[in-house]
């Protein structure tokens, strides 16, 4: 087991008793303590022993630990599947494969025999190749990432993104994204390219996407300007974003992103790179554990 120890003491909660329910099923558990960035990347590359690895934190923690099994995969290494337990602010992807947080449900999965194949998302610029569990994201959203005060969101969780929405919205500078997607050209002030259903939590942004299927459903807010970015935002609180005027999702395999540089990209809620990128699915996949329903 992989775990942020720095996620709060009722998550911490939750964390025990998972531990609890798992070790009174007789399972051994080791358990590793993420210290700094990157950790739970090299840790999950090099646990190909393991019959089983959990990642214990929030969508960041999952996203190294994906990125550490995909680089095993690369090395030829066995990789063991994945289960969750969710100790985030959004637990996007936990939501997607219907993944309560309640340790009774997080404890079933993980000791029960649902296993999903799961290709993530990957994205490539000239210095690198990562892989995202769920989504990334370029305009508004990277930005308030960006931006985001790590000490208000272990006090607020998600309505410090709330704050720093709010914040950045006078600030935020409109900017039109070229794109392509299989080829054919697109373009947005903001861009979102999703590998499931959900956004920032519980809200819907991509009504067909599927982990099971190999496309990228693309979703482009297409309109620039403060209003457009407040009608958005309005939208989705309702969970009514696929119907918002000038927001689409395009479903595609290859999508490509030109821009500037200094143009920061979000994966499952951290900054991971810069643009230019082009992003599809991996190759290989990974087995998630999923509830049996």
């Amino acid at each position: 087991m992989i775990y942020n120890p720095t996620a709060g003491r009722r998550r911490l909660r939750r964390l025990h008793d998972v531990l609890a329910r798992l070790r009174n099923a007789a399972v051994d558990i080791r358990l590793e303590p993420t210290n700094s960035r990157g950790h739970a990347e090299r840790l999950a590359c090099e646990m190909a022993q393991a019959d089983l690895v959990i990642a214990a934190g929030g969508d960041g923690t999952i996203n190294e630990i994906i990125n550490g099994l995909m680089a095993a995969l690369a090395l030829g290494r066995a990789v063991p599947p994945l289960g969750l337990i969710p100790l985030g602010t959004a637990n996007v992807l936990a939501r997607e494969i219907g993944l309560n947080t309640d340790p009774a449900s997080v404890a079933a999965a993980l000791l029960g025999r649902g296993e999903l194949a799961y290709r993530p998302g990957r994205l490539r610029n000239r210095a690198a190749t990562q892989y995202f569990g769920m989504m990334a994201g370029i305009g508004f959203d990277a930005d308030v990432v960006h931006k985001v005060d790590l000490r208000w969101k272990r006090l607020l969780g998600r309505g410090a993104y709330a704050l720093a929405s709010a914040g950045r919205l006078f600030a935020y500078r409109p900017h039109l994204f070229r794109l392509t997607i299989d080829g054919v050209p697109y373009q947005a002030a903001s861009v979102v390219v999703s590998r499931g259903r959900h956004y920032a939590g519980p809200f819907i942004a991509a009504p067909d996407a599927s982990l099971a299927t190999a496309e990228l459903h693309v979703c482009l807010f297409e309109q620039p300007g403060r209003s457009a970015v407040l009608r958005y935002g309005l939208a989705m609180l309702r969970n009514a974003l696929p119907q918002a005027r000038s927001y689409r999702v395009v479903q595609g395999r290859e999508v490509e992103i030109v821009g500037r540089e200094i143009q920061p990209v979000q994966a499952d809620g951290d900054i991971v790179a810069v643009l230019p990128l082009r992003f599809d699915v991996a190759e290989q996949a990974i087995r998630l554990k999923v509830p049996a329903r």
